[in-house]
């Protein structure tokens, strides 16, 4: 059957049907009424029908691929195998490769690798790329191997690295008393972070000597805070030092006219400072095994340099005596109501006490006091009677002569008739009485 022209429905400018008639060039049904949208012809040897750009219509346009790799099969898990196979565009048109062509190509490229980490590698033919470089194989005794218990060695030639040399493990240096380093140790810790401790040195001006000792310790640094134990330290000098528990210095001497200043509690700007008289002479000042305070020389009146020339105390002087005990002498004085002076005599011996307390003051004279030297047997009735004789001293004069003990003289005469004589005797007794 040959191929007929459709029909149409005529309509006038009502919208009213008026009739049939035949599709003319150009005129065609649109999408809304079930047509193409579009007057269409047939297209090229594979092309397909499709939505043009405009998306208002259906065209004959050539077939683009669409892969959607999103809802593809999840074979991230699958072993690469040499025949499986790659999409790929070959200058516009759409092939496969196999992952052996792929393998092929990568292994036969020379490209630079930044931050790889070769597992095994087989590494061939010269290294660096100029015509000085050596193999491997050359360079080393051995190959370059991993695993087991030697990955490198190397014999009978200087490796110099340019760059930085990163070693995981321990560096053991063999048959080998000197190291030599142009700068610095750097040491990460156990931490690998932005933090490292560097060991370096002064730019020595002559062969310097570090020696470390025979003993696990710990380095002291010169600006840290750190404890020392059982140190010597030989002719040092301490500036604003803090000494704390036993510090022995026997045997040592601190030099300077003020070697010795004490802070005290309170940091600030006050301190003690013991100041030594320049000796002319060897000294040596003993403190006492007791509990007390010092006392200073401006503390007692009369202090001088070296010795005092009036000295003024409170209350009293306790003396221990040679033995030290619960039991001292107590030297104290009655309160006073004016200025008293106490001389002690320029003479060597014992100083008497009385039984009692007493402000009354004994006027009579040593002389006096003497003569009554081997008198004895005297009782208050005899200083009573004493007390009524009004001898005159022409009256005394008549016990002049008398050698013997005055108490034999008084006991032989005391039947005398003579008055005057007796009287004598008594008014003796009296004046050396006091």
């Amino acid at each position: 059957m040959a191929a007929k022209t459709p029909i149409r429905t005529v309509f006038n400018d009502s919208s009213v049907a008026t009739g049939l008639a035949e599709f003319q060039s150009g005129e065609f049904i649109p999408l809304a009424n079930g047509g193409l949208g579009a007057a269409l012809s047939i297209g090229t040897a594979g092309q397909i029908l499709k939505v043009n750009s405009g998306a208002s219509a259906l065209e004959f346009g050539e077939v683009t691929a669409i892969v959607n790799i999103d809802a593809a099969t999840d074979g991230s898990s699958v072993t690469l195998a040499a025949s499986d196979k790659f999409l790929f565009s070959d200058g516009g048109t759409e092939k496969y490769l196999l992952a052996s062509q792929i393998d092929t190509y990568v292994s036969g490229t020379s490209s630079t690798l930044t931050n790889k980490t070769l597992t095994a590698p087989s590494i061939n033919g010269v290294v660096g790329g100029t015509a000085t470089s050596q193999t491997i194989t050359t360079l080393t005794s051995t190959t370059i191997a991993n695993g087991g218990s030697t990955a490198i060695s190397l014999s009978g030639a200087n490796v110099t690295v340019a760059g930085n040399l990163t070693v995981s493990g321990t560096t053991t240096t063999v048959d080998s008393t000197t190291i030599n380093i142009q700068n610095a140790f750097v040491f990460e810790g156990a931490t690998d972070d932005a933090y490292e401790t560097t060991l370096t040195t002064v730019d020595p001006t002559a062969d310097r000597t570090v020696s470390l000792p025979n003993a696990t310790t710990t380095l002291v640094g010169q600006d840290t805070t750190d404890t020392l134990t059982n140190k010597t330290l030989t002719a040092p000098t301490i500036n604003a030092s803090t000494l704390t528990g036993i510090v022995t210095t026997t045997g040592a001497v601190f030099a300077g006219a003020s070697p010795l200043v004490f802070e005290g509690a309170t940091a600030n700007s006050f301190e003690t400072t013991f100041t030594i008289t320049d000796p002319t002479a060897d000294r040596t000042v003993t403190i006492q095994d007791a509990s007390g305070t010092v006392a200073y020389l401006t503390d007692i009146t009369g202090g001088g340099a070296s010795e005092f020339s009036t000295v003024t105390v409170n209350t009293s002087v306790i003396f221990e005596g040679s033995t030290d005990d619960s039991n001292e002498t107590t030297l104290a004085v009655v309160d006073p109501t004016a200025d008293r002076t106490i001389n002690l005599p320029n003479v060597s011996g014992t100083l008497p006490v009385l039984a009692a307390a007493s402000t009354t003051q004994i006027t009579s004279t040593p002389e006096e006091l003497n003569l009554l030297d081997g008198v004895s047997g005297l009782v208050q009735a005899d200083f009573t009677k004493l007390a009524a004789v009004d001898a005159t001293a022409t009256e005394l004069n008549y016990t002049d002569g008398v050698t013997s003990n005055i108490q034999t003289q008084i006991d032989a005469n005391t039947t005398l008739a003579n008055t005057k004589a007796s009287k004598g005797f008594a008014i003796a007794q009296a004046v050396a009485l006091g």
